[in-house]
């Protein structure tokens, strides 16, 4: 944290301003800094559970991929109609991209999480 970072007052319970105190004491850290840290560990779980759901999300996806690459290779072996292969196509690339979507939420996720773990 730097002298440049933005300050903001907040009003605190007598108790609770005491409590960090002695936490900031056990931890080395100053009071602001002792808050900006417990702040920020409060954020890692939900940004945790978002990333095991959009991975979780993206693990359907690639089988769902997966099983439209496999139904277009059926229908374009089979010498279907133009018309089914065109559908296919166009669901096979919707869902690619839906795919790549997620990729790149899951990498900014990642990202944000390894971020916070290195200022920690």
């Amino acid at each position: 944290m730097t002298a440049e970072s933005p300050h903001f007052k907040i009003r605190l319970p007598q108790n609770l301003k005491a409590r960090l105190e002695q936490a900031s004491r056990a931890s080395g850290l100053s009071i602001t800094a002792e808050i900006v840290q417990r702040l920020e560990d409060s954020f890692l779980p939900l940004e945790e559970k978002i990333l095991a759901t959009r991975l979780e999300e993206l693990a359907d996806l690639e089988d769902a991929v997966l099983m439209l690459h496999r139904e277009l290779e059926m229908v374009v072996g089979l010498q279907g109609p133009a018309a089914t292969v065109k559908q296919f196509k166009e669901k096979l690339k919707a869902m690619t991209a839906l795919r790549d979507s997620v990729k790149k939420d899951v990498g900014i996720l990642r990202a944000l999480r390894d971020q916070a773990g290195k200022s920690s």
